[in-house]
This record gives structure tokens, C-alpha cells and sequence, in this order.
């Protein structure tokens, strides 16, 4: 979708609240408290009434951004120029185009939206098909990645993964971690660890053997380092995974019908 578009379609909070409702009422047919299906819309304060109990249960709370105070339109801009841009935008390019002052609120956004990125590679990844794990050393000075390659219909689906020892070495900063209540991206990490815990159990199940041709291996990995050189050529290990997430996303769903920020949040609703 081009941002002309985007911008015309949703150009106010009232429309940003209407496309989440919309994905998200699904999830909730009864009342969390009392189990009963006396649910009203209130515009007011965004969210559901029990008639019953009169249990709230907000809008927000049933995303992936129930912890933030900032506005549905905020989150669905953000949302839309990580995914619809071909080559992706730094923080600070986000934060002039949103207009948000404070760069550590904006790069607490991207690393939330890039986590979600993640698990909606997993689910795509597993539900369909054939996974192929191919250790890559060569021609990289940063560090090794995994690819899987998912062959069915001309399409193909990937998935880059850190290397074992730096999930190890995760594993153990996480310990510490949990004793700092001021570092902010806490949850996002934690929350990542348990994601990918499960997916060598998963990959154990479905390895197939299969004929990876050589061109295409050295494209992906080419256009990534060119990327990781370029826009991402600050980020830390500890964010690396979220970086490969964004990248893996793009290319699976590029050839999609529908916009990727849709199939984005599409996909989180459903799992969510």
C-alpha cells in the first residue's frame, strides 16, 4: 500500500480503533469474569461492557500492546513503515516520520512489533510443509545464521536464526535480567527466549532432505549483510534476532494479496 493511501484511509484515531476492533472482537465472545456473552461497545472509553457483571475489558489489552499508553493510530503507523517499506527504516527515520520526540519510546515499539514479526514466522513457518536447517559460515564477519526453506508451489519461506551459543549466552543474561526492574525491554526478551525454545523441537520433527541451489542461498545472504551493514550496522546482539525476524517477514509475505501490515496484525489477532 503506498502512504498516500495509508494515510487517506487512516487519518484519524477513531479509524485506527475501528480496524482493530475489527481483527480483535473475534477473541472475545463472553466476559472474562463472568462467562457470560452481555458484551456492549463503548466509544468512550474504547472497550467492552459486560451487561452482567460490568466487567471492562479494553480494546488495547487484547494485543500484543496492551502495555503501551500510546494511541492506536501511533502503533498502526509504526506498524505500517516496518512492513510495507521494501528496505527497512531506522529508528530515527521512524521517529522523525511519527513525530514522537523520545527515541527510546520508538525503539521500544520497533523491538515489540519485530518480536511479534517472530512469532508469526514460527506459526507460518511450521504450519506448512518442510523445514531445512543450513548452517551458513562463509562470507559473513559478524556471525552464523541458520536458513530453512519451505518448498511447495514455488514459494519459499525462511527463517534465519542465531547461532546456539548466543541463544546460550541469552539464556544467561535473562537470569540477570529478571533482577532489573528499570530495564524497559525485559518482557521483550524474556518473552522472546520462550518462543524460540520450541523451535529446534519442532525442526527435529520435519527435517526433509532437499537440494538447495546456490544462487539463491548467496542472494539472501548478501541481501541481508547489505542490510545489516547498512541500517542495522549499530544493533547489538541482544536485538539481532529481532532484526533477522523483520527481515524474514518481509520476504515470506512479499508476494502477498492482501498488505503486510494487515497480515501482520491479522495473524497476532489470531494467535494472540
Amino acid at each position: 500500500m503506498l502512504p498516500s493511501k495509508f494515510y487517506a484511509e487512516f487519518n484519524s484515531e477513531e479509524k485506527a480503533i475501528e480496524y482493530f476492533k475489527s481483527a480483535y472482537q473475534k477473541k472475545i465472545t463472553s466476559c472474562k469474569h463472568c462467562k457470560q456473552a452481555k458484551l456492549r461497545w463503548s466509544d468512550r472509553r474504547v472497550g467492552w461492557k459486560c451487561s452482567s457483571c460490568s466487567k471492562f475489558h479494553s480494546l488495547k489489552s487484547l494485543t500484543f500492546i496492551k502495555d503501551s499508553n500510546l494511541s492506536l493510530l501511533t502503533w498502526l503507523e509504526v506498524i505500517y513503515l516496518l512492513t510495507e517499506t521494501k528496505k527497512t527504516l531506522s529508528i530515527c527515520e521512524i521517529t522523525r516520520l511519527i513525530k514522537i520526540n523520545r527515541y527510546k519510546t520508538v525503539f521500544y515499539m520497533v523491538q515489540k512489533i519485530r518480536k511479534v514479526m517472530g512469532e508469526v514466522n514460527l506459526k507460518a513457518y511450521f504450519s506448512k510443509r518442510s523445514a531445512i536447517e543450513v548452517g551458513i559460515e562463509k562470507e559473513c564477519d559478524y556471525f552464523s545464521v541458520f536458513y530453512g526453506k519451505q518448498v511447495a508451489g514455488g514459494l519459499d519461506f525462511i527463517r534465519l536464526e542465531i547461532p546456539q551459543y548466543l541463544h546460550n549466552r541469552y539464556r544467561r543474561m535473562s537470569t540477570e535480567l529478571r533482577g532489573k526492574e528499570s530495564f524497559r525491554n525485559k518482557k521483550i526478551l524474556l518473552s522472546r527466549f520462550k518462543v524460540y525454545e520450541i523451535y529446534p523441537k519442532y525442526l527435529r520433527k520435519s527435517i526433509e532432505s532437499r537440494t538447495l541451489y546456490k544462487n539463491w542461498e548467496r542472494k539472501i545472504l548478501s541481501n541481508f549483510l547489505r542490510e545489516l551493514k547498512g541500517v542495522f550496522h549499530h544493533v547489538s546482539f541482544m536485538y539481532l534476532q529481532n532484526v533477522l525476524d523483520e527481515y524474514c517477514f518481509k520476504y515470506n509475505f512479499r508476494y502477498g494479496k492482501e498488505d503486510k501490515f494487515r497480515t501482520l496484525i491479522r495473524i497476532a489477532s489470531e494467535s494472540s
